[in-house]
């Protein structure tokens, strides 16, 4: 983004883009909505993106949005809430906050009057947009015409400097209109929000909203927060329990059932995971070193572990039947002998 005075982050939001609306039928509107659940349900998993933004020129009731003419959200989730193939998109989607107005009077100030966004290929200007650029989050559009199925969208920031004069910059705005176009945006979000974050300590500050799923115990918080091995290694931890948050949201969401070494792989970890070797097992003095206590007081073998480089660990305990992940060690490689 350029540097234009008075402008905010709201890194946990998506703008839905009403100017999308409406469908040409509701047949089309049907066919869409799955899609674009699964979107603001992994946007709220894996980034973070919890809020979704609406304009208050539509019902800010979130089931009175009107997708095509006389048929509206309410309808679609009446007929389709009870069915088995929607109701893990359904109840994920319910748990999405959505907020109302665009703007508020505390999220902008004098800049903000002479600041608007045009989109160039229609010449015109949208709310939307506005509130996507001004907020610098994503747009979520449905795909129902020009220009919504593009993606980046082409725009025009205005701003009026001290003399009166118009001074444009152009920008390419995140449009999300599928789940392709959203796989594509991804790692740019998580590696951002990532990015801010330099030291153990503020990432301990921070865990509730980077990694809301995980369970710290053991030394974990300690060992975490008193890192002390380089950058270079903390991005790998980073990486790693942003994956494993997003595999325990998943199992939450009852997209994943159950745990597995592959499953973790399939959703973008990048570091090879395992369980323990026989002679850990098979050995008290080294089965001890792995066993954490979890916040009830039981004793677990956290035998589970990633592998990062140079012989540094993450041992983790997968409990599905609670949908929770704990991490009990961060560290050097435990002794194997």
């Amino acid at each position: 983004m350029g540097q234009t005075v008075g402008r905010i982050t709201m890194s946990d939001t998506f703008v839905f883009n009403h100017h999308s609306l409406p469908f040409k039928s509701s047949t089309e509107a049907e066919k869409a909505i799955p899609e674009f659940l699964k979107i603001c349900i992994d946007a709220s998993v894996s980034v973070g993106l919890k809020t979704i933004l609406i304009d208050s020129s539509i019902d800010n009731n979130w089931f009175r949005i009107e997708l095509s003419q006389d048929f509206f959200w309410q309808d679609w989730f009446d007929k389709n809430k009870k069915k088995d193939q929607f109701k893990d998109e359904i109840r994920a989607f319910r748990r999405i906050v959505t907020l109302s107005p665009l703007f508020k009077s505390e999220d902008v100030g004098g800049d903000f009057e002479l600041f608007d966004v045009r989109e160039k290929s229609t010449n015109r200007h949208y709310s939307a947009l506005r509130a996507s650029v001004w907020y610098e989050s994503p747009l979520c559009s449905f795909p129902t015409r020009i220009p919504w199925i593009h993606n980046p969208l082409g725009v025009c920031i205005e701003n009026l400097d001290a003399e009166g004069k118009i001074i444009e910059e152009d920008e390419q705005l995140a449009n999300i209109f599928n789940l392709s176009e959203w796989d594509i945006l991804k790692p740019e979000l998580v590696t951002k929000r990532n990015s801010n974050i330099s030291n153990g300590r503020e990432l301990w500050k921070t865990r509730n909203e980077f990694f809301p799923f995980l369970n710290f115990c053991g030394k974990a918080s300690q060992q975490l927060q008193s890192w002390r091995y380089g950058k270079d290694i903390f991005k790998q931890i980073k990486e790693v329990l942003t994956c494993l948050n997003i595999y325990t949201g998943k199992m939450n969401d009852g997209i994943i059932q159950g745990y597995s070494h592959q499953k973790l792989r399939e959703i973008g970890l990048n570091y090879e995971v395992s369980g323990e070797s026989q002679t850990v097992h098979q050995n008290p003095r080294l089965k001890k070193e792995r066993l954490f206590y979890l916040p009830n007081g039981n004793s677990v073998f956290f035998e589970n572990h990633v592998k990062l480089s140079k012989g540094f660990r993450i041992h983790f305990f997968p409990d599905p039947q609670n949908n929770i992940i704990y991490i009990g060690y961060i560290g050097k490689h435990l002794r194997l002998k």
